[in-house]
């Protein structure tokens, strides 16, 4: 290192050579003086950026890994991601992350790996990780690749979301089961009207485009006004779980519907269904409620509740508005009403 007149210091590399005469014998000495000082720079700048590097990498709070790109070896890993991982520095280095089984699904590690080798990098990718305990746990990881004696390696930084996404699971399954209630009727825990509105309108455009048939149900309970009033609310309330949920029992098909129309009226959704499937199903759902034997004294058709039902059919179709159905199974329970009650009547829908 020399100093130049300005006071500004500037490194340089001094080569001498001796000269000898024919004789052999050395008369002088030749001196190649080359300066260096850009060298030493940029090796002082990578120096001291290594070395912030290494300082940074194992005092970071986030934890970070380097390995190989190909097979995983871990180079190296700072203290937090052993605290993360669970596993000692010296349980981790020149291991590679498939032997110690830390990927929780091989085609994830894949995944990450044609990225990296498609793009040199990735922010923000989310994965999951096992611990040395069995520990599952979801992570938020930026990778970049470097080289490292010309091989491709691998600078990973990740972030622990775990209780986040457990909060996040947590409030999608609380989502997911207030959703589920607003759409079932509190009292009978079948579907509420508002589900059955809901789900008729779907029913029907879905049937319109298809030309297959739609069935409803109209259903009520005879006599119920008088049996609240003998036996009192809460004896009502159970009459009408106990026979919801004997219509329910009655609906074999995961995309019929039943639902508490109003007060001591059900209403169930049969799509693809003609009418005689329709009443097929009615049959079903009166010997159901027969099996009930609740008693009802004031009853003028049987010793128990029974009940009465309206069906009617269509194959929905554009000239037709949907409550033409409704109207007219509900006119089929008007008549079973009006001709005994404890009875099914059919009402065709003449168009």
């Amino acid at each position: 290192q020399n100093t130049r007149k300005n006071s500004t210091r500037w490194w340089n590399q001094l080569s001498i050579s001796p000269v000898p005469d024919t004789t052999g014998k050395l008369t002088h000495y030749i001196g190649v003086q080359t300066d260096i000082t850009q060298r030493q720079e940029i090796e002082l700048a990578l120096r001291l950026s290594e070395e912030k590097f290494a300082k940074a990498f194992s005092t970071s709070p986030a934890p970070m890994m380097i390995c190989t790109l190909r097979e995983g070896q871990l180079l190296d890993v700072n203290n937090s991601f052993c605290s993360l991982s669970g596993y000692k520095r010296e349980e981790l280095l020149s291991q590679s992350t498939i032997d110690l089984r830390i990927w929780v699904d091989s085609k994830e590690r894949d995944r990450i790996t044609k990225i990296l080798t498609l793009k040199g990098k990735f922010k923000n990718q989310e994965v999951n990780f096992r611990t040395k305990s069995g520990k599952i746990i979801t992570a938020l990881l930026s990778a970049e690749v470097i080289y490292i004696d010309r091989e491709a390696c691998v600078v990973g930084v990740g972030k622990d979301i775990t209780d986040r996404k457990q909060m996040e699971t947590a409030m999608s399954i609380a989502n997911q089961e207030l959703e589920r209630l607003a759409t079932i009727d509190s009292l009978t825990a079948v579907a509420n009207r508002r589900e059955f509105d809901r789900y008729f309108r779907q029913q029907w455009q879905m049937l319109k485009r298809e030309q297959l048939s739609l069935t409803i149900i109209m259903c009520d309970i005879d006599y119920f006004k008088s049996y609240n009033d003998t036996y009192g609310h809460q004896a009502g309330d159970y009459c009408l779980r106990q026979v919801a949920q004997a219509i329910k029992c009655s609906v074999k098909r995961p995309a019929d519907l039943v639902a508490r129309y109003g007060g001591e009226e059900f209403a169930i959704i049969l799509p693809n269904t003609t009418t005689e499937g329709g009443i097929h199903v009615a049959e079903r759902i009166q010997q159901q409620v027969r099996l009930l034997e609740i008693v009802h004294h004031l009853s003028d058709v049987s010793r128990y509740v029974t009940v009465s039902m309206g069906v009617a059919s269509i194959v929905p179709h554009q000239q037709l508005s949907r409550e033409v159905l409704i109207v007219a199974a509900d006119r089929g329970l008007y008549k079973a009403k009006k001709q005994g009650k404890n009875m099914i009547v059919r009402n065709d829908i003449l168009y």
